[in-house]
């Protein structure tokens, strides 16, 4: 890896921290723990995971994973990283919805309270799974504002 490629990580990763503060504040109320970040190349179609708190005793605060690619569009990593924020809202709440891979009722709902001060569309239990890219228009998807 260049040492260009790695300052740009670097970057990604410290941008990575101060939107989950941000967000944390905004839309949680400050009460998720900072988890730890890992960023590398996701397999498959996955761009972000979130690895629940004591599912690790190495990571007691839980850990969210963001794809390496994601990093260079700043839209997607933002998308991701509150998307998994949410799974980590529900966990602390005591929420479980492994029956939904994560995102079934409560989660549409969190979807939906945060979309609503983002001005997005609703989205329903079945289209929370890419939210909230699902109801991203294609201008705005594609649309870099770093």
């Amino acid at each position: 890896m260049s040492r260009k490629t790695r300052r740009q990580e670097l970057r990604g990763e410290y941008a990575l921290y101060c939107y989950f503060h941000w967000f944390n504040e905004e839309f949680f109320k400050g009460w998720i723990p900072e988890p730890a970040f890992d960023v590398f190349r996701m397999r498959g179609h996955r761009v972000g995971s979130f690895l629940p708190y004591g599912a690790n005793r190495a990571l007691p605060d839980g850990l969210i994973q963001i794809d390496y690619h994601t990093l260079h569009h700043t839209r997607q990593w933002k998308g991701v990283l509150l998307h998994e924020m949410i799974h980590a809202w529900n966990r602390l709440r005591g929420i479980d919805e492994d029956e939904y891979d994560g995102h079934g009722p409560a989660f549409a709902e969190e979807c939906n309270r945060i979309g609503k001060r983002l001005r997005l569309p609703t989205v329903t239990e079945e289209e929370c799974y890419g939210w909230p890219f699902c109801v991203f228009t294609t201008e705005y998807r594609d649309k870099e504002d770093d």
